[in-house]
């Protein structure tokens, strides 16, 4: 549909698979855009549904649309967001999903940003997480430049990158190869972010929320199935360390510390979750980094050891008593 031959400052990337009900609010909050330089591409993902063709009812925005079509749905979606890449015309490139919204300020801040200084890894906003009915703000809380090594330490605690948040410039997405698409069921989005850091540039967080995380709608929320195995994101700390590659990667004694403990926390994670459902995680504990664990790491260990309905329980608590600190090492 898109006819202009301009290139764009933005490429929206929309993955669709069955999501008929939620597309409409995704493709509003695109249109409600206060910054309007940007091409979008949906890839239907196999759908069995006519979600697709809503499009047809956002008559402003049909000029900007260019629409790809998968015959096989892909897993996490990975594939889809990386055909549309592939066909992507803008500088930088931005993700929706079609079950989640972006505020009206999400493409004007990032192009603020960039105005500044272009030459960073990634963007990230902040956003907000809806779950049952409460809505949760996540993200940063500073405005301000990380060096790969500061963000490094903060990633090794905690998750500060979501997809529908990012902005990456298409050239940095594509020599790193974009999404994981071959056995990554789940995690791959987290080792993109990882291969983007290890480029060595700075990288930008913002506290300004400028998305929504619709996390009822999630296709992924919940599937334990998915959690099988190797967390991608260790099977690429293992590769770097066992490989050497630190060396050509210019990655210091800390930074590899912080790598090992960024693996721990994924690890840990999935295991938690394996376990609660009575799932034996003996060979996947044989890939901890156990020189580097520290006081939270080891309180998982114990959680491992614990009967699965005792950590069924304690999961149902984090769920209702979210607001206690007492359970936040339970991730």
């Amino acid at each position: 549909m898109r006819q202009s031959n301009q290139n764009p400052f933005f490429t929206v990337v929309v993955p669709l698979h069955n999501k008929i009900s939620t597309i409409d609010q995704a493709l509003k909050s695109i249109q409600l855009q206060t910054f309007n330089d940007f091409e979008i591409i949906i890839v239907d993902d196999a759908s069995t549904d006519s979600g697709i063709n809503r499009i047809k009812e956002f008559p402003r925005l049909i000029n900007k649309t260019t629409i790809l079509k998968r015959d096989y749905p892909g897993n996490g979606g990975y594939a889809a967001r990386n055909l549309a890449a592939a066909h992507a015309k803008g500088a930088y490139l931005t993700f929706l999903d079609a079950d989640d919204i972006w505020f009206p300020n999400h493409l004007e801040s990032a192009r603020l940003i960039i105005n500044k200084s272009s030459d960073f890894s990634l963007i990230c906003t902040s956003h907000e997480e809806l779950y049952q009915g409460k809505i949760i703000k996540l993200g940063s809380q500073f405005n301000r430049v990380y060096s790969r090594s500061e963000f490094l330490r903060l990633y090794s605690k905690i998750d500060l990158i979501h997809t529908n948040s990012v902005i990456i410039s298409t050239k940095n997405f594509r020599s790193v190869g974009g999404f994981p698409e071959q056995s990554v069921k789940r995690g791959g989005d987290h080792l993109l972010w990882l291969k983007l850091v290890l480029i060595n540039k700075p990288l930008f967080l913002t506290s300004k929320i400028t998305s929504r995380y619709c996390r009822d709608h999630s296709g992924v929320v919940g599937k334990i199935e998915t959690s099988e195995g190797i967390h991608p994101v260790t099977d690429k700390v293992k590769e770097i360390i066992n490989g050497r590659e630190y060396i050509s990667l210019n990655l210091s004694s800390q930074d590899i510390k912080f790598l090992k403990q960024l693996a721990n926390r994924k690890q840990f994670h999935w295991l938690l979750h394996r376990r609660a459902i009575g799932l034996s995680v003996k060979r996947e504990l044989k890939v901890i980094f156990w020189e580097v664990l520290n006081l939270r790491g080891w309180m998982n260990i114990i959680l491992l050891i614990c009967p699965p309905f005792v950590l069924s329980f304690l999961f149902y608590l984090r769920k209702n008593l979210s607001n206690l600190l007492l359970f936040s090492n339970i991730k």
